[in-house]
């Protein structure tokens, strides 16, 4: 974990989630996520403290545990605010909602309640819509960005972008061979976006500050129409879910290890099913 300045009011906690923060001339800060669980959360205190900076409040950039587990911590300990979109604000309420609708509904087995599905119960003090506003004396602008998770926003400041998981790095690419997505038509809608901008840099949750970011938006954009034109292939030969899922994993190499993995490509496989079927 590294504490890294942007600029001098701005920067990111390294991590497997990265943690954001905006600072006013007071030292107070805006975190923008807050880690998986209470000993990242712990951890990306200390590094803020050791800097003298003080964390008044945490956006949560969209509702999944990874990005909302640590808020607890925050809030337990320095009373910190929880600002959050109106749909996230339902799962950081009532968690179990997330291993929920991964599991179709149906009450989750043991596996899904682990801290990467369960984040711990937060109240969400206040939400935010698109547009600019002021807090802590720092101005910025939300911007949603949909596609990812229901509800996703992301946090413009400086002409900086804080992505959230509006798309993933060529590693990560690598990595999980297909983006989780819930929403095609939405992150079509943001890769678009964001491949028209000019910001100075993107800072998505999972990697780096991208300064030139066109090429990998190119890269996540191109991986959504292969599996699009891959699936809208193989419906047309009445194949069952289980057998398109299957052959969606063989042609694109993915490894499902377990439920929990299993359930998350299924979710953003039954998106490109959702997003053929309407257009």
């Amino acid at each position: 974990m590294q504490l890294i300045y942007i600029n001098e009011r701005c920067g990111y906690i390294k991590s497997s989630v990265n943690i954001g923060f905006l600072i006013n001339e007071s030292k107070e800060a805006i975190l923008i996520d807050a880690g998986i669980d209470d000993d990242n959360a712990k951890k990306a205190y200390k590094l803020l403290k050791n800097e003298g900076i003080v964390p008044k409040d945490i956006i949560i950039t969209h509702a999944h545990a990874d990005h909302f587990g640590g808020a607890w911590w925050f809030v337990k300990h320095l009373n910190t605010n929880v600002l959050s979109s109106l749909p996230a604000r339902s799962i950081l309420e009532y968690p179990l909602w997330e291993p929920i609708y991964l599991f179709s509904g149906a009450y989750p087995p043991k596996i899904l309640h682990q801290k990467f599905f369960l984040g711990k119960k937060v109240s969400v003090d206040r939400i935010l819509n698109s547009g600019v506003i002021s807090l802590e004396n720092i101005n910025f602008e939300i911007v949603e960005l949909p596609g990812h998770s229901f509800g996703q926003i992301g946090i413009l400041f400086e002409n900086y972008l804080f992505s959230a998981d509006s798309f993933i790095s060529f590693e990560f690419l690598t990595k999980h061979k297909i983006p989780l997505n819930s929403d095609i038509r939405g992150s079509l809608q943001t890769l678009s976006y964001l491949k028209n901008s000019n910001f100075k840099g993107i800072i998505p949750s999972h990697g780096e500050l991208f300064e030139s970011y066109f090429d990998v938006l190119v890269e996540n954009e191109r991986i959504i129409n292969q599996v699009l034109e891959f699936i809208l292939e193989i419906c047309f030969k009445n194949t069952s879910e289980i057998e398109l899922l299957n052959l969606v994993y063989d042609k694109f190499g993915i490894l499902i290890k377990d439920m929990a993995s299993n359930v998350l490509m299924r979710l953003s496989i039954l998106a490109y099913i959702s997003y053929l079927l309407d257009e």
